[in-house]
């Protein structure tokens, strides 16, 4: 079953690369750490009605925070939001063998797999 939850999971997400570059000629992008596609849920009440597909961007550390900005695809066009990451931000993991899922604040989010979870927790 194990095959088929992974396989499940991924198949929610385009193919797509961990991005490293900045796009050509979108400003946003110019101090990114790393991109990439993830599952978000909001998990305050009243937000939304479930996980939807967005685009984050981790950006580089300045001025005491860093940027973690979720667009709604790959062009980085249009923002979702932006959360600041400080050093008071609260990222949580979940202790389980299989879990891809990780929590930065109110926001809950699934990544492709596990070791894409740890990538972009420990770059959190």
């Amino acid at each position: 079953w194990y095959q088929r939850r992974v396989h499940g999971t991924a198949s929610l997400f385009p193919r797509h690369d961990i991005s490293v570059w900045p796009l050509p000629g979108v400003e946003s992008t110019s101090g990114r750490i790393m991109a990439g596609y993830l599952l978000m849920e909001r998990t305050a009440e009243g937000d939304g009605d479930g996980p939807c597909l967005v685009y984050c961007e981790l950006g580089c550390f300045t001025a005491g925070a860093a940027s973690f900005i979720i667009y709604t695809d790959s062009t980085c066009s249009h923002i979702v939001e932006e959360l600041v990451i400080r050093h008071s931000v609260v990222v949580c993991t979940y202790n389980s063998v299989h879990c891809n899922v990780f929590a930065v604040d109110e926001c809950r989010f699934c990544a492709r797999t596990r070791s894409e979870m740890q990538l972009w927790t420990r770059a959190l």
